[in-house]
């Protein structure tokens, strides 16, 4: 049992670390409290952020082989406008892309684009321009707002595919593609996160 817990955090980790590579925040401040670690960042530089994190994670590893860890991370919404107006390198759009598993049809939607310019993208290993790179970071908060309300990746994947009656009988999966889907989800989710769910 603890293995398994111990094999979705690092999961869980694999994820936000592929995504501070597409946030690629430009600050840091790592604090330790007990068996609480938080990454928050403040006026340091992004090698900073990189040196922080790596240590955050090998830390972590190391201490859930003895006990149970609480990760809980946070991006700027400044950074996430910076990255989207930079455009998305194709490299770390792909590490999420071999995370999450999503068909490339799913990916189209999510970015906005047809099917076969989804395929281009994977083939010829294009960097996302910015209206790709803004709707696929809509989608990754989405996704690591999840994270942090149901715990790991197989809770946020049974979420996203649940056919809700308060979806009308359709699974959040399908809502993805609109900015205005992306926050009725989020509304969602925060209602599961307060227990508010009439």
């Amino acid at each position: 049992m603890k293995d398994k817990s111990s094999h979705k955090e690092k999961s869980k980790l694999l994820f936000l670390e592929a995504f501070d590579g597409i946030i690629q925040p430009k600050t840091v401040a790592v604090e330790e409290q007990a068996s609480v670690y938080q990454v928050g960042y403040s006026t340091k530089n992004i090698a900073a952020t990189i040196a922080a994190r790596k240590a955050v994670i090998t830390s972590f590893a190391k201490k859930t082989r003895d006990k149970d860890v609480h990760i809980q991370f946070s991006y700027s919404d400044l950074d996430a406008i910076e990255s989207a107006r930079s455009g998305i390198k194709f490299n770390n759009f792909k590490n999420i892309y071999d995370l999450m598993k999503l068909p490339n049809n799913k990916w189209a939607e999510i970015i906005g684009i047809s099917e076969r310019t989804m395929q281009s993208i994977i083939k010829e290993r294009k960097n996302l321009d910015q209206n790709k790179s803004e709707k696929l970071l809509s989608f990754l908060t989405l996704i690591e707002y999840a994270l942090s309300v149901l715990g790991n990746e197989k809770n946020v994947d049974e979420w996203l595919n649940y056919k809700s009656p308060s979806l009308q009988g359709k699974a959040p999966i399908d809502y993805v593609d609109t900015f205005q889907g992306i926050n009725m989800l989020r509304e969602h989710l925060f209602k599961i996160e307060t227990g508010n769910l009439v």
